[in-house]
């Protein structure tokens, strides 16, 4: 067994090559991994108890012919790591998005279950020694991975640092647009009383709403990981407003002043 908790491939008496087992057991925890993240999310609560008993009965299957083949039983039942791993591939948790994910666990399964029913095929018994020695079938190449690549246009696939500072960019864009149209509604005598709400009002609401959107957004649910919401990040951001405005103010008492 590797480290990864796999027999490692050889042949065995009376059985197909073990390494096909160990591509069928993986592909058991990746589909278990997978429903396991959307029972602790509860999604799919309609597809899932059909899936999950089909995990079963594979489970038995798999367990029933490494047995028969002779290596150790490779670890079948998914890690905390494997059910992290796999919650991405949920999406945003929509409808659509969990039926896809549940509809590829299913393809998993079938792709063990073809190896088991190749395990299951009568083996040739050994031919006399002037005769061609048996040669093991070459392993079948693997089907596509069950947990699709997801589209690198969709957000929750960009990097942390990017997308919130895409939301409190956004934010900061109102801001200035609220300053600018002050600036020029009120004269010079009352700007200065506009100066709190303008440097330091505006910035701080900017900043909770991208802070709240952020959270409201990518939240994986109370069982699900913690959002990296970057608050630094969102204060320098929503500090530019003020850089730009002080900017502004100065530029035009340069120009008065001449």
């Amino acid at each position: 067994m590797n480290r990864h908790g796999l027999v490692e491939p050889f042949v065995a008496s009376g059985s197909v090559p073990v390494v096909e087992l160990a591509q069928a057991a993986m592909w058991h925890r990746q589909a278990a991994a997978l429903v396991a993240a959307a029972d602790r999310v509860g999604v799919g609560t309609g597809e899932l108890p059909a899936v999950q008993q089909r995990l079963l009965v594979q489970r038995a299957r798999l367990a029933e012919a490494v047995a028969a083949a002779g290596p150790p039983a490779p670890t079948l039942e998914p890690t905390a790591a494997d059910v992290a791993a796999a919650m991405p591939a949920l999406g945003d948790l929509s409808p659509e998005a969990v039926t896809a994910a549940l509809a590829a666990a299913e393809a998993t399964l079938d792709a063990a279950d073809s190896v088991l029913a190749s395990e299951r095929r009568p083996v040739p018994q050994p031919t006399p020694p002037a005769a061609a020695p048996v040669v093991a079938p070459a392993a079948s190449p693997p089907p596509a991975s069950a947990v699709a690549v997801r589209d690198r246009r969709d957000v929750t696939n960009w990097p942390v640092t990017t997308r919130n500072a895409l939301i409190y960019g956004g934010y900061a864009v109102a801001v200035v647009v609220t300053q600018f149209i002050l600036f020029t509604l009120f004269d010079e005598t009352d700007l200065p009383k506009l100066a709190p709400c303008c440097l330091v009002v505006l910035p701080a609401f900017s900043w909770a709403a991208g802070w709240a959107t952020i959270g409201l957004a990518f939240s994986g649910g109370p069982t699900g990981p913690k959002v990296d919401r970057t608050p630094r990040l969102g204060v320098m951001i929503n500090l530019i407003p003020n850089a730009l405005l002080c900017a502004g103010v100065g530029v035009l008492f340069v120009v008065h002043q001449i």
